[in-house]
C-alpha cells in the first residue's frame, strides 16, 4: 500500500494569470510518482515560474511522472500540453476533461454557439453578447491540451488518491483525497474568502441544462461530511476546516439567494436584468460571469417554489411567488 503523503511532500506554485482571479495554485508532490497537481495557463511566465520552483527543490520538468488535473478551466490545465510534452508524465482526470483534451476545436464551437443562444435567451443585449463572446476568444488563446491517459472516475484509486466527483463550478471538478494523512487537492471547489462561481454550461445530449448553483451546493455538503485535514486550493492558502469553509460558503449563498428574492418582489426580472442590479459597474466582457450567479439563485428560488420561469418572445422571465408578490399583482390588476 502506497504511503499517504504528508505536508512537508506538497510544495506550492504560485503561478501568474492573465485573468482577473489572480494568480493560480500547482502543487509539486514529492513522492513516487512524482507528481504535479494543475498546470496553470498556457503562459511563458506561468510556466518559468514554475520551472524555477521545481528547480528550487532539485526538479526539472522533464522528472514529473503524473499530472492530477482538477478541473478543465484553462487557468489550471492551460500548460498541460507543453508539461506533457516536456516530461512524457501519465496525465488523471475526469472523463469531460478527457473529452475537452480530445475535441477542443469542436467542443469550443458548440460553446460559442451556446452562450451565444443562452445568452440571448437571458436577455442580455447584442453588444453585451458581442463582449462576452470576445472574451471567451481571448480566453482559448491560454488553452492548450494533451491526451488523457488515465479517466478518472468518482471513487476511482489511484497513485494513493481516490477521487471524489464534486460537480458545480465546473462538470468535472474532482477532488483528489489522500484519505491515510487527510490531504487533499481540491481545485476550485472550496475556496476562502470568495464564492466558487458555478457557471452556467451547455447540456449534455438529450439532457437538460444543469442547474449548476443547486448541483454545486449538494457537492459541498457531500465533501463537508469527508473527514480533511488539509485542502490544497486552487486559488488561496491552504484550508485547515473545511467544514468551516464550506459553511461561510453556503452562508454566503443564502444571503445572495435573500438579495435575489427582495428584487423579485418588485417586478419580474429577465436573468440579464437580475445580473445588471447585482453587479452595475460589471465589465461587458464578464457578462457570462454575472449571469451564471443570477441564473444560479433565481434556479434556488424557482426549486423552492417561490419563482416561476416564463419564455416570453423567446426571453426567460422569472416572476416572484411570495405573499408581497401576490397582493402586489393583485392590486395592479
Amino acid at each position: 500500500m502506497k504511503q499517504s503523503i504528508q505536508e512537508s511532500d506538497v510544495v506550492p506554485a504560485l503561478l501568474p494569470t492573465p485573468f482577473a482571479v489572480g494568480p493560480v495554485n500547482a502543487f509539486l508532490i514529492r513522492r513516487e510518482p512524482l507528481t504535479l497537481v494543475d498546470t496553470g495557463p498556457k503562459d511563458d511566465r506561468a510556466y518559468e515560474a514554475l520551472a524555477s520552483i521545481l528547480r528550487g527543490h532539485g526538479v526539472e520538468m522533464s522528472d514529473l511522472q503524473a499530472i492530477l488535473l482538477t478541473h478543465g478551466h484553462v487557468d489550471h490545465i492551460g500548460l498541460l500540453s507543453r508539461i506533457a510534452d516536456a516530461s512524457g508524465a501519465s496525465v488523471y482526470a475526469h472523463p469531460y476533461v478527457a473529452s475537452q483534451c480530445t475535441k477542443f476545436e469542436q467542443d469550443h464551437e458548440h460553446a460559442r454557439r451556446f452562450l451565444s443562444e443562452i445568452l440571448r435567451e437571458f436577455g442580455a443585449p447584442p453588444k453585451m453578447i458581442q463582449a462576452a463572446l470576445r472574451e471567451s476568444e481571448t480566453v482559448r488563446t491560454y488553452a492548450s491540451f494533451a491526451p488523457v491517459t488515465h479517466v478518472v472516475n468518482d471513487q476511482d484509486a489511484m497513485i494513493g488518491f481516490t477521487a471524489y466527483h464534486v460537480p458545480g463550478h465546473s462538470p468535472s471538478d474532482t477532488l483528489f483525497v489522500d484519505h491515510g494523512s487527510g490531504i487533499a487537492f481540491t481545485g476550485d471547489h472550496i475556496l476562502k474568502g470568495v464564492n466558487p462561481n458555478p457557471l452556467i454550461r451547455r447540456p449534455r445530449p438529450e439532457q437538460p441544462r444543469p442547474k449548476s448553483l443547486l448541483e454545486y451546493r449538494a457537492s459541498l455538503l457531500r465533501s463537508r461530511s469527508l473527514d480533511l485535514r488539509v485542502c490544497y486550493p486552487g486559488h488561496g492558502d491552504p484550508i485547515r476546516d473545511h467544514r468551516a469553509a464550506i459553511d461561510r460558503i453556503l452562508q454566503r449563498q443564502d444571503r445572495r439567494t435573500s438579495q435575489v428574492r427582495e428584487l423579485l418582489t418588485h417586478r419580474d426580472l429577465t436573468p440579464f436584468e437580475l445580473s445588471a442590479a447585482l453587479f452595475p459597474k460589471l465589465d461587458p466582457g464578464h457578462t457570462y460571469f454575472g449571469l451564471s450567479v443570477a441564473v444560479g439563485h433565481l434556479e434556488i428560488l424557482e426549486e423552492d417554489n417561490e419563482a416561476t420561469a416564463e419564455l416570453r418572445d423567446g426571453v426567460l422571465h422569472y416572476t416572484s411567488r411570495s405573499p408581497y408578490q401576490k397582493d402586489r399583482t393583485h392590486a395592479a390588476q
